[in-house]
């Protein structure tokens, strides 16, 4: 049995979301199935007050038609709502709307398995319509996902209906003959064999990584799944029953949340990992940059914290070089002269391609040939310096996977001496954080006349 359990952040303190609607009709204010009277002058409080992000506390909706707002404090957090019925053909429609940063709608049913779900980038509304064919408790979650920027001073509105349909027309079944008798059957059927339980799997991709990119942990068949079964990052020289020391990653639970929602016996999980997030990347000696080997483990549950499987291992990079990522950078021209002593910049384009899963702090920078591969400092005295892809010098703005740069460079300077000459060239990094050589340009010359 483990000792370690996922490390669950509390958010901030909530606050209380009002409602107030209006409608034209009548004199008459209402949300969900609270409603007041025309002597009143006072909106209804909203139905849902904080905190209700687990689903122990989870905000309960009345049926007929509901309106609130609500609060995501934190990436990677959720609000939690639920509804009964004891009738089948239950009309549900949810409207996520009004919304201030990028959130998502789920429904499950109280087995856990998603009834339908709306998701979409940025701050497109989420919609849900649905019929549920059996009674029971109904669960409503508005999730962010982990990394995703939240906006915890401004509300979303979700409005929910839930009505009953009227049954359908009985309608009477044409009669059928009788079937024949059955024969006693002569032989006694063999007893089956029980079918084997499938083994439980993990595995990641991609297996190595050297900036930051998309990475996605899958897995399957885990029996009798719990919401808390959860997975985190090891050193692959973590003994098992230890806890992890890959610092600076938090574990995940199977909803893809630090959040549990439902159990997934099998599933996947999708989100940013960098190198530069491990604090304890270690340098090997002989090499260029900072790597080790690293696998996520699966678990049971925060109680019994039962490993369930070992993934593939990942290598983890930073301050590498990966020259067959496919990334590209050239400069033109690549020959260039000017007057010693005499300012004379000359225009260089330097244009890149093929980044992949670019970040906006993706950056070049002119470095002499002799240069250290694994260095990101240059001794090109006089050439341009850091130069981020959104061409804004020092200023990072957007990722961008290919693009163009014109830059001023002087030659003299560059050269140092006049009717001397120096060849340089321009190397492309996959981040400030990371510092991994992506690619090398073409060579430059640059000399100065006296």
């Amino acid at each position: 049995m483990l000792n370690t359990r996922p490390r669950l952040s509390a958010g901030p303190s909530w606050v209380v979301a009002l409602l107030f609607a209006c409608l034209l009709l009548q004199p008459v204010w209402a949300v969900g199935s609270y409603a007041q009277s025309d002597n009143s002058d006072q909106p209804p409080a909203d139905p849902c007050q904080e905190p209700y992000d687990q689903p122990s506390d989870a905000c309960t909706l009345a049926n007929g038609i509901t309106d609130t707002h609500g609060f995501l404090r934190a990436s990677g957090t959720s609000n939690v709502y639920q509804f009964q019925t004891s009738d089948s053909g239950v009309h549900v429609v949810l409207n996520l709307n009004e919304l201030p940063a990028d959130y998502d709608l789920y429904m499950f049913d109280d087995n856990g398995q998603e009834v339908a779900a709306s998701v979409h980038e940025g701050t497109v509304p989420a919609n849900i319509d649905t019929i549920v064919d059996q009674p029971g408790t109904y669960w409503i979650y508005v999730v962010s996902d982990p990394g995703r920027a939240v906006d915890p001073d401004n509300p979303y509105h979700l409005h929910v209906e839930i009505q009953s349909q009227a049954p359908p027309p009985v309608i009477a079944a044409p009669p059928v003959a009788a079937p024949a008798p059955e024969l006693s059957p002569t032989a006694v059927p063999p007893t089956p064999s029980p079918v084997p339980q499938a083994p439980v799997t993990l595995s990641v991709t991609p297996a190595d990584l050297a900036w930051t990119r998309q990475v996605t942990v899958s897995w399957a068949n885990i029996p009798n799944p719990s919401a808390d079964a959860w997975f985190e990052l090891f050193r692959a020289e973590d003994v098992p029953g230890s806890r992890s020391t890959a610092a600076g990653i938090a574990p995940m639970f199977v909803s893809c949340l630090r959040t549990a929602v439902a159990p997934k016996a099998s599933g996947s999980c999708t989100f940013p990992l960098s190198p530069s997030d491990i604090v304890d990347v270690p340098a090997v000696t002989g090499t260029i940059g900072r790597s080790a080997t690293y696998e996520y483990r699966l678990f049971s549950d925060t109680r019994d914290n039962t490993m369930l499987a070992r993934s593939n291992p990942i290598k983890l990079t930073r301050d590498g070089v990966v020259l067959d990522s496919g990334a590209t950078i050239s400069v033109s021209p690549s020959k260039m002269s000017g007057t010693w002593g005499a300012y004379s910049p000359m225009a260089a384009t330097v244009t890149w391609a093929n980044i992949p899963d670019p970040s906006a702090l993706a950056w070049f920078a002119a470095f002499r040939l002799d240069d250290p591969l694994g260095n990101d400092h240059s001794s090109a005295a006089g050439a341009p310096a850091l130069t981020f892809v959104s061409c804004i010098g020092g200023t990072a703005v957007a990722p961008r996977a290919s693009g163009s740069c014109t830059l001023n460079v002087n030659p003299a300077d560059v050269a140092g001496a006049p009717g001397k000459s120096v060849t340089i060239e321009f190397r492309l990094f996959s981040d400030t954080n990371n510092n991994t050589l992506l690619a090398r340009s073409n060579p430059i010359t640059l000399s100065a006349t006296p």
